[in-house]
C-alpha cells in the first residue's frame, strides 16, 4: 500500500514530462507507453540536462530505455556539463 501512495504523491500535481521521468527512474515501461501517448515531450530535459532514456540508461532500467528507444528517443543526446550520452 505504502509503495501506491508514495507512486501517487510522486505524480500529483506534475507535468506529463515529469511524469515520464519518474516511470524511466522506476523503470516502469507500461506507464511510460502511456504517457509517451497521452503526448508527453520523449526530449524534454531536466535542470541536470537529462532526457528520460538517459535517467533510464544511468539507473539500468532496461525495459524503460526500450521502450523510450522504440518511441525514438535519441540517442546521442549529450549532457552539456559532460557530454555524456545515454549509451
Amino acid at each position: 500500500l505504502r509503495r501506491k501512495c508514495d507512486k501517487f504523491h510522486a505524480f500529483f500535481g506534475r507535468s506529463l514530462r515529469e511524469k515520464l521521468f519518474y516511470a524511466a527512474q522506476a523503470n516502469d515501461s507500461a506507464l511510460v507507453l502511456k504517457l509517451l501517448k497521452q503526448g508527453a515531450e520523449l526530449e524534454w530535459r531536466n535542470p541536470y540536462d537529462w532526457t528520460a532514456l538517459g535517467i533510464a540508461c544511468n539507473k539500468g532500467n532496461y525495459e524503460a530505455a526500450e521502450a523510450l528507444c522504440a518511441h525514438g528517443a535519441e540517442l546521442d543526446a549529450r549532457d552539456d556539463k559532460y557530454q555524456d550520452t545515454p549509451l
